[in-house]
């Protein structure tokens, strides 16, 4: 045999090989932009366009379902000094609902069943980037009843006395009574 076959041969078996094994470090991810401009004011009328709230506005979402986690990645054109997002995800078998927030406490997340019985899970974690105006947090898939695949929705809220907030995958603020959700995400 040949050198230059040789090498070919042992460079087509490595690559099936890198192939074949499983990744670690492999995602599968679901991304989206959201529009600028896009939060509402919300009260128990319905809600009110208001382009010039930057605090509650998504412009982009992330999310990557892998073998141990599936973790969300929220981008603000601002951060507020306190924030809540709200996150809701359906698996082939359950529903959950995602709480979070940020106080001068700290930054917190909880998660429950769609009925409102909360989910006892080690391993959540939250947290806020000021400069970079994120939002992210990372749910272990074992919470979850370790899916295959997910789909996935967030929206953040920020106010006191007015409430402001943006569906990170609708155009036009948010639903009263549920977020958009993603296509299927499968486990990586």
């Amino acid at each position: 045999m040949h050198a230059r076959t040789a090498v070919r041969a042992l460079t087509t078996v490595g690559i099936l090989v890198g192939l074949a094994l499983p990744g670690t470090s492999y995602a599968e991810a679901f991304k989206h932009a959201d529009p600028a401009k896009d939060v509402q004011s919300v009260d128990e009328t319905g809600g009110t366009d208001q382009p010039s709230n930057k605090t509650a506005d998504i412009t982009r979402a992330t999310f990557n379902h892998t073998n141990t986690q599936l973790k969300t990645s929220l981008k603000l054109r601002d951060l507020a000094k306190k924030w809540i997002v709200v996150s809701e995800i359906k698996t082939p078998d359950a529903s959950f609902v995602g709480f979070g927030s940020h106080t001068a406490s700290g930054t917190d997340f909880s998660l429950s069943k769609a009925s409102g019985k909360p989910v006892t899970c080690d391993g959540i974690t939250a947290s806020q980037d000021k400069t970079k105006h994120t939002i992210t947090f990372a749910i272990p898939t074992s919470c979850l009843g370790a899916p295959t695949w997910v789909k996935a929705g967030v929206g953040a809220v920020v106010g006191s006395s007015t409430l402001f907030a943006d569906d990170a995958l609708r155009k036009g603020g948010a639903s009263e009574n549920h977020l958009t959700l993603s296509p299927k995400i499968h486990r990586g």
